[in-house]
């Protein structure tokens, strides 16, 4: 394989470095080189998940052209931006018909006091504390205990981390109805006393594809934020990159449980993070060519394997390298 140099100095001796494209091809960019400042650590961790990290490194290494459009294997990992979303956009545009026949569809996250856990096996014995007392809450409505309540919607989990080694499993539904939003609240706050009711939030969903974003948003956060003193002593978020023993952590305890669950009738739509993929996608920043190859460099861009010009030229900004640096 060609260093980046030699690709570097292909461009510049035939003169066609291409200028920052916007749009598309610069998300594309984007995704694939935080892909790999987030892999890149946990690959290193060599832990049970090494190969599964190291197949989101790789993932889209090469790029096929026709005409306008980008064709490639992708990994379908959940470490991975780029196939993360792939993902979303399919859940929505799959999910999305199915919602909008809802009558009154409420968006619902229901949160129960952080946990510790310093194994996966810890986090994973609540996430299915969690899980039981849901199956308790539907089959309540399907015995109608408590009077006539139907659920139809959609349900998903997400694990994010938390200081001290704590983390904070929880769920965002999509559910029919606000009484039924609140009967699903109240049935929570039984199930789990502790709980602040405060946290718990119901609000009515949009159902559009921005509506549908948070239910279908990664499973975990990679880049959290925090709470710090500026220059002038004031309180400011500071973004930072989630420490990749975190993430591991929760990686390993999600493995193998799906994180969107439908009920009430909503047709499933299949949910795999182990299986390749294959996409074709058009792309109108894209300059036309016949068939052309792109290589991915790592922490750069992809490169005309006939002419040595980048695809994006993409240029991260200080603020987000400063974000993933590892010193």
């Amino acid at each position: 394989m060609d260093s980046p140099d030699v690709f570097r100095a292909f461009a510049m001796d035939n003169s066609i470095i291409s200028p920052q494209r916007t749009g598309q091809v610069l998300k594309k960019t984007r995704a694939k080189l935080m892909t790999g400042w987030i892999n890149s650590p946990l690959a290193d961790l060599r832990s049970p998940n090494e190969k599964y990290y190291r197949r989101a490194l790789y993932c889209c290494h090469v790029l096929k052209q026709n005409e306008k459009s980008l064709s490639s294997t992708y990994c379908n990992s959940r470490t991975c931006l780029t196939c993360n979303g792939i993902r979303t956009a399919k859940y929505i545009n799959d999910y999305l018909e199915q919602i909008k026949l809802l009558n009154n569809p409420q968006l619902v996250t229901l949160t129960a006091p952080t946990i510790f856990a310093d194994v996966p096996e810890m986090l994973l014995a609540e996430i299915e504390k969690r899980e039981k007392a849901w199956r308790a809450i539907y089959e309540n409505a399907r015995l109608c205990r408590s009077g006539k309540i139907v659920l139809r919607g959609i349900r998903a989990l997400e694990v994010v981390a938390r200081p001290d080694g704590h983390y904070h499993p929880h769920y965002h539904l999509i559910v029919e109805g606000e009484d039924v939003a609140r009967w699903i609240v109240k049935q929570w706050l039984q199930r789990f006393p502790e709980a602040n009711s405060k946290a718990q939030d119901i609000r009515p969903l949009i159902a559009d594809k921005n509506g549908l974003a948070e239910l279908f948003k990664y499973g975990t956060k990679f880049i959290d934020s925090r709470r710090e003193r500026d220059g002038q002593g004031n309180w400011v978020k500071v973004p930072y990159q989630v420490e990749p023993e975190r993430i591991d952590l929760i990686i390993s305890a999600l493995r193998g449980k799906r994180l969107i669950n439908t009920f009430g009738g909503i047709k499933r739509v299949k949910d795999d993070d182990t299986n390749e993929m294959v996409e074709k996608v058009s792309y109108e920043d894209l300059e036309w060519a016949e068939e052309r190859f792109w290589e991915w460099q790592t922490d750069d861009d992809w490169y005309a394997t006939d002419t040595g010009e980048r695809l994006s030229n993409y240029k991260p900004s200080e603020s987000l390298k400063k974000v993933f640096s590892r010193e």
